[in-house]
């Protein structure tokens, strides 16, 4: 489908979660305010066919602690929402869900509509039910292995719970993951490991003069 025809089903699918109390303050960023530290995602990911547009939502979490502290510690511009701290596909939560197609013959607004309806049906539940430390460190744990971000949301996970020893810990420990001497993870050392550290060290040493 042409790119008017995307923008166009974009922006409905957009207003129709406004009205169910999502905020869109850029493009392609889309969130609830759950509290004040945790909001609820979505991403609309865009299957693009000759005859029709199909958007297949994924849901998620975004802790926004855990990013603005990532961000921080590897020097970069914090943005608010813009990606999902952890996420999955609507269909594990719905998956006898009907695929949302947009076409020539579909009516947009109606379609969309029927979008916001499904998020907010099965996906605001989840948001609010996920929206812990607690719930989010399993979950970060378990995709470990995959890097993409989740050894760093671990460790900051652990840290705002609280669990601030085992955080440093498993930075210190697993070395296959946070390496200083293994040059092909220098990023995650370097941009992660080693600022966590110093910042708890900083932390420490403020604690020791304020004693």
């Amino acid at each position: 489908m042409q790119k008017i025809f995307v923008d166009s089903v974009l922006k409905a699918c957009d207003e129709a979660l406004k009205l169910k109390s999502f905020e869109t303050p850029r493009n392609g960023t889309r969130f609830i305010r759950l509290d004040e530290n945790f909001l609820g995602w979505v991403g609309l990911n865009k299957g693009n066919y000759a005859d029709n547009l199909q958007i297949n939502p994924f849901i998620g979490i975004h802790c926004i602690p855990i990013m603005r502290l990532n961000s921080h510690l590897a020097a970069e511009k914090y943005k608010q929402g813009v990606s999902a701290s952890y996420a999955i596909h609507m269909g594990e939560i719905a998956p006898k869900l009907r695929q949302f197609i947009f076409s020539s013959s579909t009516d947009l607004h109606d379609e969309a509509e029927r979008l916001a309806n499904e998020i907010a049906t099965h996906a605001l539940p989840w948001m609010k039910a996920h929206a812990s430390y607690e719930i989010l460190i399993p979950l970060f744990e378990s995709k470990l292995e995959m890097l993409g971000g989740y050894p760093e949301r671990y460790v900051s996970a652990l840290y705002y719970s609280g669990k601030i020893e085992k955080a440093k810990n498993f930075v210190q420990e697993r070395t296959d993951i946070f390496d200083p001497n293994d040059k092909g993870v220098y990023s995650l050392y370097e941009k992660f490991g080693k600022p966590f550290l110093d910042m708890l060290e900083g932390e420490k040493d403020r604690n020791s003069c304020g004693a």
